[in-house]
């Protein structure tokens, strides 16, 4: 095998074994533990994990690597603690005195308030959980919980820049608190 394969890049330019267009394919059946003269060792790594000089000494060689794609669920939802950070970061990190101590303006108490005044998504409880405004809400049944968009926090940057609407939010009254948060 060994010899096959370099008798026959030895046939071809240097030119058309670097590009894209060359390509030898072999196909790969385990065996076991086979030693033998014929027998070419092959190890899969992954290129980019590589150190610079293993790079260098691969140049030589060309393989490719198919990566599996497995479904993730929910990728595109962010948590409810997620968004307070990421809202008080595009907010500027504005700080407030609670009891003495400077904290995060924008929490998770805020956040429920925002979701209820804009009608986000349904109280905890609802009968129909997943009645919410989707472009910024969705509502995953398996674990009974909400995840969030980059929509939903672009606009909560957007509307609570405006100091009045800021302080509106912080100073309306919620129902439930941030207990209703991961409901």
């Amino acid at each position: 095998m060994v010899d096959f394969i370099q008798q026959y890049r030895s046939t071809i330019s240097a030119d058309v074994a670097g590009s894209g267009k060359f390509a030898f394919k072999a196909f790969l059946i385990q065996v076991g533990n086979h030693k033998s003269e014929g027998a070419l060792p092959i190890q899969f790594v992954h290129y980019d994990k590589l150190p610079d000089d293993q790079k260098k000494q691969l140049s030589n060689f060309a393989v490719m690597v198919k990566n599996k794609e497995v479904p993730v669920a929910n990728p595109d939802t962010i948590r409810a603690g997620d968004v307070a950070k990421k809202v008080q970061a595009g907010l500027g990190n504005p700080q407030v005195d609670r009891g003495g101590k400077q904290v995060n303006r924008f929490n998770l108490s805020i956040h429920t308030r925002c979701w209820k005044r804009y009608k986000a998504r349904p109280d905890g409880g609802s009968a129909n959980p997943e009645a919410t405004d989707w472009k910024y809400c969705i509502y995953d049944r398996r674990h009974n919980d909400y995840g969030y968009t980059q929509a939903w926090v672009d606009f909560l940057i957007e509307k609570l820049k405006e100091p009045e609407e800021l302080d509106a939010v912080c100073k309306s009254e919620t129902a439930v608190g941030v207990a209703s948060e991961s409901k």
